[in-house]
């Protein structure tokens, strides 16, 4: 559905009277445009791969850490990167066993093996020609390392800041 001129119009004359964030949670928000407009995912996604979807990916990690300052939105970043690399190689992981299934069904003689039987023909081929599941494992382990390590970290210094931070003092009734 598109919108009219008068809507349009509408839209840009409230935007015209915005001064930016006011409140403590509105600025956090604003703080994270960046993320949200793709400057991290530029570094990161290869082509093809569904920026929308890890945009999504981020966001919810920053909704559920709610970072303070550069140190601890680096800490989500390193983990919105880990994640992500993460997820890359379980789908290459899948890429790599359906393409051997595939060949080893389609070569496999008469009578054809069942779907069961060639996957683990086309795991055991890959395990033994190739270094692709030792790879696809090292890699997984790795960024299953930074992602832990990069939370870990972030829960240090929210801890640590948390602790630091004054306590509100009671109000004495009158």
């Amino acid at each position: 559905m598109s919108r009219s001129d008068l809507q349009i119009e509408a839209s840009r004359a409230n935007g015209s009277k915005s001064r930016g964030p006011v409140s403590e949670e509105g600025k956090l928000a604003s703080s994270r445009n960046a993320l949200k407009h793709g400057i991290l995912s530029d570094t990161v996604l290869l082509p093809g791969e569904d920026s929308a979807s890890f945009e999504a990916d981020a966001q919810d990690l920053f909704e559920e850490h709610q970072p303070i300052g550069p140190t601890e939105q680096e800490m989500v970043e390193m983990m919105i990167v880990a994640r992500w690399r993460r997820t890359r190689v379980w789908i290459l992981e899948r890429t790599c066993l359906a393409g051997q299934l595939q060949q080893e069904y389609h070569h496999a003689p008469e009578p054809k093996p069942s779907l069961t039987t060639a996957t683990a023909l086309a795991f055991r081929s890959l395990a033994d020609n190739s270094r692709t599941l030792d790879l696809v494992n090292r890699y997984e382990s790795r960024y299953d390392r930074q992602y832990f390590r990069a939370h870990r970290r972030l829960l240090e210094i929210q801890d640590r800041r948390m602790r630091n931070e004054p306590k509100p003092t009671p109000r004495s009734v009158p």
